[in-house]
């Protein structure tokens, strides 16, 4: 039963990356430059193929501007939207 759940996190972890990523118009490449992370890695995360950890979520969430709490808040999140 815990599969489908984790599969639910990771699209919406996904899909709110793509989100603020367009929002602030940044490309993934230059997310890359400014995280430190690979391209492949977080090409893997935006894709729902790997789920990123701590570490790699807080460099992520520093270049987006935003905190552990506005990334996870869904106010302005529209599930379903591919950017």
């Amino acid at each position: 039963m815990e599969a489908p759940n984790l599969e639910l996190q990771r699209e919406f972890f996904d899909l709110r990356m793509q989100q603020l990523r367009y929002e602030k118009n940044l490309k993934l490449r230059t997310l890359q430059i400014y995280t430190r992370l690979t391209y492949g890695f977080l090409y893997r995360i935006e894709h729902g193929k790997q789920s990123p950890s701590l570490d790699s979520m807080t460099k992520i969430f520093k270049v987006l501007g935003v905190t552990f709490d506005g990334f996870f808040h869904t106010k302005n999140f529209q599930q379903g939207k591919k950017y």
